[in-house]
């Protein structure tokens, strides 16, 4: 964890430690077509920016960001430069750097549990709706003056996601305070939020908790020696899901673990289909991405062969693929490069609890969208604000002039 500059603000809680984890919540919303989220986002920077006048820049993240920033700028004569986009993802670079030397782990920690036990509420009782009851349910709204563009918002399904509006996005906020209760051993919150993600059935969700526990016994067996603890974790491990293969409940996300192919569309396109339009496309597109704003306007240009894939114009998810198949059709494989870069450099400069968060959000990049937008941010920002390295420079913002250090 950062060493902080004042030791009694460690013991305030500040606004970093309480925006962070209400960020992907509050983003689901808008007003006047903007996400409350980046209006949020703005102020939280401007206030950090006027109260410290600094900010501490983790470089990995700012050269990927100036590199695509001057790909696009590049491609602004075939494609056009989307201003908004790069407005949004401005700040969120700034929100990032605002994360070294603000937020200390004990209170983000904290923070995360007491909002956490209100969203795990919201989905124990959908739960309980959805497996005992028999009802569909939908996102719980917690700002009912305010709406979301997304469809899912008013959609009822047979699936449990609390104030979310899927239970992947679910599980995405709450596997940070797992990692959390790992480090700290709350082996009774662990059971909690385990069984909370297996009642959502997100198969990401339970791929990624499966690798928490056994990152978990690895740990405990290396850095304590408690070789029967861990023994314990995977043979309950191995127990849990072979008791879950014959319940019901989680067929669909089961399946989805185990069944990926092509005659599985929803399944193939989560999955594969960023790798297989990567590997159709033409050489020139592999190194320098797709000469297209986005995925979505490259698959209707009519280069890509739609029925190949299971697809039409129709879908409405076309376009939708995982981060890393995103990351590499727009921004190709120099982009791609950086993108698994900026991990490994977070993984080396991290301790070894908390390398197992980074490890689950490098899965996270092959099976879900999280590539610059709430989820992105949520997650390096509780990844930024363990590294312990040295790749910070800090920016301060002087008398009419910036002045650089490095940490």
């Amino acid at each position: 964890m950062n060493e902080k500059i004042d030791t009694k603000q460690n013991e305030k809680i500040g606004l970093m430690e309480i925006f962070i984890p209400l960020f992907c919540l509050i983003n689901q919303y808008e007003i006047l077509g903007v996400h409350v989220g980046l209006i949020c986002v703005i102020v939280v920077v401007g206030l950090n920016l006027i109260k410290y006048r600094q900010f501490y820049v983790y470089k990995p993240l700012f050269i990927f960001f100036l590199f695509m920033l001057l790909h696009d700028i590049l491609r602004t004569f075939i494609t056009g430069f989307n201003m908004g986009l790069w407005v949004e993802r401005l700040f969120y670079l700034l929100l990032l750097s605002c994360v070294h030397n603000r937020i200390d782990d004990e209170n983000l920690y904290k923070v995360w549990k007491c909002i956490g036990i209100v969203v795990m509420a919201g989905l124990f009782f959908q739960s309980f709706q959805v497996y005992i009851l028999g009802q569909s349910v939908s996102t719980i709204n917690i700002l009912p003056f305010l709406q979301s563009d997304s469809k899912n918002y008013l959609l009822k399904y047979d699936r449990p996601h609390s104030f979310f509006l899927e239970p992947a996005a679910y599980c995405t906020w709450i596997l940070p305070l797992l990692c959390m209760c790992m480090k700290r051993k709350k082996n009774v919150w662990m059971i909690f939020i385990s069984i909370s993600i297996l009642l959502s059935t997100s198969s990401t969700g339970i791929l990624m908790t499966g690798v928490i526990w056994l990152f978990y016994a690895f740990a405990s067996a290396r850095k304590e020696g408690k070789y029967a603890n861990s023994l314990m974790i995977v043979g309950i491990l191995i127990i849990g899901i072979g008791a879950l293969s014959n319940l019901s409940v989680f067929a669909i996300a089961l399946n989805k673990l185990t069944n990926i192919s092509i005659a599985d569309t929803s399944n193939s396109v989560r999955l594969i289909l960023g790798f297989q339009l990567f590997l159709a496309a033409p050489f020139i597109y592999k190194i320098l991405g797709i000469p297209y704003m986005n995925v979505e306007n490259y698959m209707r240009s009519g280069e890509v062969a739609l029925s190949k894939y299971r697809l039409n114009l129709n879908i409405s998810y076309l376009g939708f693929v995982n981060s890393i198949g995103n990351c590499m059709l727009v921004y190709g494989i120099f982009g791609l490069f950086l993108y698994l870069k900026l991990f490994w450099n977070i993984w080396k400069e991290s301790d070894l609890y908390s390398k197992c968060y980074v490890l689950t959000c490098l899965i996270s990049i092959f099976g879900q969208s999280v590539f610059w937008n709430s989820l992105f941010v949520t997650q390096f920002a509780v990844m930024l604000c363990f590294v312990n390295g040295t790749s910070f420079v800090k920016v301060t913002l002087g008398q009419g002039a910036m002045k650089n250090s490095y940490e």
